[in-house]
């Protein structure tokens, strides 16, 4: 077949089919619409990093001897798993995306992922330096129940009075030896603190932060033996250091790590 027959046949076939050439725009919303899937995907990989510095950075690493059975149980029960899994795919939708825009078939994928984390860290970093990483972690933790059981269990560690755990925010104060505290779950406690050991970091007054170990008296009442800083407020946009200088309660960690609970 000479090259006037393969034309004369291809005319044919387009005039059979009534086939039309796709408008220019649509080329350029398909690239766009890859472009802004890639873009988001970056976005939401790099709210991932920033709930990963926040669960880090509040992981009580100070305190892991007094609310689990050893360092390496601590550390395998509050790994963020599922943030660092979900960052992980949201970093390959961005590999997906960039491979299908035009010239992005010649880019490898160490290169493209390598890039993909920088700019999440770096970006991820920023948003948790506002408060991001933390408003996204409470928020979560308040409206879908499974959350604080199987994606953020930290949280619910501190909420097992029996065993002499216990955190929440100061809702009512008499003096500084006597207070209320309402836990994560809602429920109200009278905290005898008579004989606590209070770090300098933790708030008694109304609606302070604090972490308490000690014991449980009866249903509403709880014996505080040490109080130590809880995590900031939830406040947006309020800047968060990444690096302090310390942990909040380390300096008074130093002074309580010889003392044995008895539990």
């Amino acid at each position: 077949m000479n090259r006037k027959n393969l034309t004369e046949q291809i005319l044919e076939t387009i005039k059979k089919k009534r086939m039309k050439p796709r408008p220019r725009w649509e080329f350029l919303l398909k690239d766009y619409s890859i472009w802004l899937a890639g873009i988001i995907s970056l976005l939401v990989g790099s709210l991932a990093f920033s709930v990963i510095i926040h669960m880090f950075k509040n992981n009580d690493w100070n305190l892991y001897k007094y609310i689990s059975d050893g360092f390496l149980s601590f550390v395998l029960v509050t790994l963020p798993y599922f943030w660092v899994i979900f960052l992980a795919i949201f970093i390959l939708l961005v590999y997906y995306n960039f491979k299908n825009t035009k010239g992005g078939y010649k880019y490898k994928l160490p290169v493209v992922i390598l890039a993909s984390v920088i700019i999440s860290i770096v970006l991820g970093t920023l948003l948790y330096d506002i408060g991001i990483g933390q408003t996204i972690d409470e928020i979560l933790s308040e409206q879908i129940s499974f959350y604080n059981r199987f994606i953020n269990p930290r949280r619910a560690m501190w909420v097992r009075p029996e065993e002499g755990l216990l955190a929440g925010m100061v809702v009512s104060v008499t003096d500084s030896e006597h207070f209320e505290v309402q836990d994560i779950n809602g429920k109200v406690w009278e905290i005898d603190a008579t004989q606590a050991i209070t770090a300098t970091e933790a708030e008694i007054n109304v609606s302070g932060r604090i972490k308490i170990i000690g014991e449980k008296i009866n249903d509403n009442t709880f014996q505080a033996k040490i109080i130590v800083a809880g995590p900031p407020p939830r406040r947006w946009l309020k800047p968060h250091h990444l690096f302090p200088g310390r942990i909040p309660g380390m300096d008074f960690e130093r002074k309580i790590l010889p003392m044995r609970m008895e539990r």
